[in-house]
């Protein structure tokens, strides 16, 4: 019964003795690769120097922010009078009688004046109270 204790069924001393010699082999290649990588880092000869220590600067190099900002300000001052420009170019209104008499080579027989002159109603809130119906009635707001 001792003797069955030990042994794992279908392994014979022979597959356990293949099992252990491949193991073995295994062990043997990373030690040949292990000692072969040692070899080389210690058989190349290192060309780099220190030709003097580095210095930190004082005044960090980056970012600019004074550089950063008068830049945006101009680029984007640059772009709205493009943009400006640009919109004006497709803006085909005419406004005044003397672009209608160069655009179609007539007379302008009529022109309608504009009318700025009267005034702008004032619009009341809904349920704003007996003090906005005063107001209205005797035109003191």
């Amino acid at each position: 019964m001792g003797a069955a204790q030990g042994r794992v069924p279908g392994w014979t001393s022979r597959s356990w003795k293949q099992n252990i010699d491949t193991k073995k082999g295994f062990l043997d290649n990373l030690r040949k690769q292990f000692s072969g990588n040692d070899i080389a880092a210690q058989g190349t000869d290192n060309n780099i120097s220190i030709t003097e220590p580095a210095i930190p600067s004082d005044v960090p190099v980056s970012p600019r922010r004074l550089m950063t900002v008068a830049a945006a300000l101009f680029l984007s001052t640059l772009f709205g009078m493009g943009l400006a420009l640009f919109l004006e170019y497709l803006d085909d209104t005419i406004r005044t009688t003397e672009e209608i008499e160069n655009y179609l080579q007539l007379p302008a027989l009529a022109a309608i004046p504009a009318m700025e002159s009267m005034p702008k109603r004032k619009l009341l809130l809904v349920g704003a109270g007996k003090e906005a119906m005063n107001c209205r009635r005797h035109h003191h707001c």
